[in-house]
């Protein structure tokens, strides 16, 4: 998978009204949420291949745990952890003959760090 896969940081500010101001305090919290989502698609050898996989992939996708990334290419390796991470969501959006496409939703606390 080399297209598809979007981080998206969700930060977390406390608004306060202060007594006599002409504007609101707006204060980060630092309650850092990062969410992935990405898309695999996967190919088999038979359509009836295709179809038990579909019908109990979600299940066997485990809940929680680390999330790793490592990329490879001709100029480095670039490595990362997310500790803690949460599946929220497995769905299959397309199904064609032997062919499948599966998009999941990761969610984690915390920033991304280079080491577990």
């Amino acid at each position: 998978m080399k297209e598809g896969f979007v981080n998206k940081q969700k930060r977390h500010a406390q608004r306060a009204g202060l007594f006599r101001a002409a504007y609101a305090l707006i204060a980060p919290r630092f309650n850092l949420e990062n969410r992935l989502r990405f898309t695999v698609q996967r190919s088999f050898s038979s359509v009836e291949d295709c179809l038990g996989f579909i019908a109990g992939h979600a299940d066997s996708v485990p809940t929680q745990g680390e999330f790793y990334i490592q990329n490879v290419s001709g100029t480095g390796e670039t490595q990362r952890y997310l500790p803690n991470a949460v599946v929220e969501s497995v769905e299959c959006v397309q199904h064609a003959g032997v062919s499948c496409n599966f998009t999941y939703v990761v969610s984690g606390n915390g920033p991304w760090q280079t080491a577990p």
